[in-house]
């Protein structure tokens, strides 16, 4: 990906941000410069990934698909100082523009709409060697439990947030 779209994305994402009055950590806005001055009580921001990400996930098609997020949390499973089995992260999407399918083995997933429009996901329990299953499987929806089939698109509406539990591929 080119610089300046990585730029123009993180721009607009900020610009996001404080339309909703999204108030970001302070590392958010710093300049190169004050990341080099940043010493080791900084390391968790460091070692976690926490900030910015501009990605098309390798498909140099980042209009369709690709995300800029910012990650607020983030835990290592190998590493005993940083053991949160989830994360957090901002994602900002523009309509049309969508991630891969993809899972998690060992963190959890929420996905929450803060503002704006509609999030659409379609969930799907993991298989055991991986990938999707057509299996049903329950999530909690707005605090609801809810089944769904293999591969069924969730709607969520700003407030709505989608609770789904790690499934274990070994069941």
């Amino acid at each position: 990906m080119k610089r300046s779209t990585i730029n123009s994305s993180i721009r607009t994402a900020r610009a996001v941000c404080d339309h909703f009055q999204y108030e970001s950590p302070p590392y958010a806005n710093w300049s190169l410069k004050e990341w080099e001055c940043a010493g080791p009580e900084w390391n968790e921001v460091r070692d976690c990934m926490l900030g910015w990400d501009v990605t098309d996930f390798g498909s140099g098609r980042f209009e369709e698909i690709g995300r800029a997020l910012f990650t607020l949390r983030n835990g290592r499973s190998i590493d005993p100082r940083y053991p949160k089995s989830y994360a957090e992260k901002l994602l900002i999407d523009p309509e049309n523009q969508r991630a891969p399918a993809h899972y998690h083995r060992s963190k959890r997933e929420d996905i929450m709409c803060r503002h704006g429009s509609n999030i659409l996901a379609q969930l799907t329990k993991t298989g055991p060697e991986g990938g999707c299953s057509e299996e049903r499987f329950s999530i909690q929806l707005n605090g609801c439990a809810r089944e769904l089939e293999g591969r069924e698109i969730v709607r969520l509406a700003p407030g709505e947030r989608d609770y789904h539990l790690p499934i274990n591929p070994s069941q």
